[in-house]
């Protein structure tokens, strides 16, 4: 849905951080982006948090924004997620065979 209709593509900066605690007491941190359109100075979220990773406020972003609603948008870029995404899961993918062979040949130390 947000790849069909957030097809305007504006620049965003980084106007400050929603910050959670998460269960192990790490501060976990979520960009608020601002940026102007049809008049109005606007602060959108994604509502994503992380402690890694996280830009610092003033960087500059390319969104891409739904014109009807400037509050779905896609953060330009995202494909880096996805990125990492799959090469985790191929990791894992060649990890698991040599842990199962390790643990089946009684090769792991205990």
């Amino acid at each position: 849905y947000l790849n069909r209709v957030c097809n305007y593509e504006i620049m965003g900066t980084v106007v400050r951080h929603d910050t959670t605690r998460s269960d192990n007491g790490n501060t976990l941190y979520c960009p608020i982006y601002g940026f102007w359109y049809d008049g109005k100075d606007r602060e959108i979220s994604n509502y994503v948090y992380s402690n890694v990773g996280v830009r610092e406020i003033g960087t500059k972003v390319n969104l891409k924004i739904n014109p009807d609603n400037p509050e779905e948008f896609i953060l330009d870029g995202s494909k880096g997620y996805l990125i990492s995404i799959v090469v985790g899961f191929i990791v894992v993918l060649i990890m698991l065979p040599i842990i199962f062979f390790f643990l089946q040949n009684n090769l792991i130390i205990k």
